[in-house]
């Protein structure tokens, strides 16, 4: 009797172990904690030599006058909420973390294909965000 008791008591603790390991909730990268929060546009730019690329920066930025009050709220499912304060203008997007410096960006919520980019952390307040074709966007963290 004894012998079937420690078995049930090792079985049972070998499946509350099992358990354990096999649900543990996936924590998110120390990358996407950083990322996670709202964020404001503060201003951009390219690191390319190329007068294109900077006339294109500066075309969209005049287009759209609120560029700058542009704000993104990073979730920790992937999912990016953009909004203009003062309009109603709110818009959704998603990413996903490929490493915790390469970002794929995806414009809209149902897009397969998206950006790389590449992210650069000044400090945890301040974020740059940097295309393949040296375009970048300075971020702003708000408290």
């Amino acid at each position: 009797m004894k012998k079937l008791l420690l078995a049930v008591i090792l079985l049972a603790a070998v499946a509350g172990i099992y358990f354990l390991l096999t649900h543990k909730s996936k924590s998110p990268s120390p990358a996407t904690e950083k990322l996670i929060g709202q964020w404001k546009i503060d201003s951009i730019g390219t690191l390319s030599k190329d007068s294109n690329s900077l006339a294109a920066i500066i075309l969209a930025a005049i287009v759209d006058s609120n560029f700058n009050k542009t704000q993104y709220q990073f979730r920790e499912n992937g999912m990016v909420i953009k909004t203009v304060p003062g309009t109603t203008t709110v818009d959704t997007s998603r990413y996903h973390m490929q490493t915790d410096s390469l970002m794929i960006f995806y414009d809209h919520s149902t897009d397969t294909t998206g950006e790389k980019l590449r992210l650069h952390w000044s400090d945890a307040q301040h974020l740059q965000l940097i295309s393949t074709d040296s375009t970048f966007i300075l971020l702003l963290k708000k408290p």
